[in-house]
């Protein structure tokens, strides 16, 4: 969960045979406003353990976890091999969609 100010990429879970694991960080496309408006609803939804099956090492540390209830619309140029999304900027939050409904982008 990043901070209200620039700085702290947002990690994307993905699901994957029942496992949640990170898919990319998205760090940019945030107003100080949705920064602001974000970070009060991800602290009403904070949770002490991760909900991702593997935690990536580079966040690990300075982490921390929410349960994945809000869904996010993500603009990115290539979702890549390894199932990365490249240059992922964030766009809003998506209220038309629950958590089980969020699928990998397609290639």
């Amino acid at each position: 969960m990043p901070s209200p100010t620039r700085s702290g990429p947002w990690c994307s879970p993905r699901t994957t045979a029942g496992q949640r694991s990170g898919i990319s960080a998205v760090g940019t496309g945030f107003t100080t406003t949705d920064r602001r408006a974000l970070r009060a609803m991800l602290d009403a939804i904070a949770q002490p353990t991760s909900p991702l099956a593997t935690v990536p090492t580079a966040i690990a540390r300075t982490a921390r976890y929410v349960e994945p209830v809000l869904i996010a619309y993500v603009e990115y140029r290539e979702f890549t091999g390894d199932e990365v999304l490249r240059h992922p900027g964030f766009r809003g939050l998506r209220h038309d969609r629950s958590p089980a409904e969020v699928v990998l982008p397609t290639r």
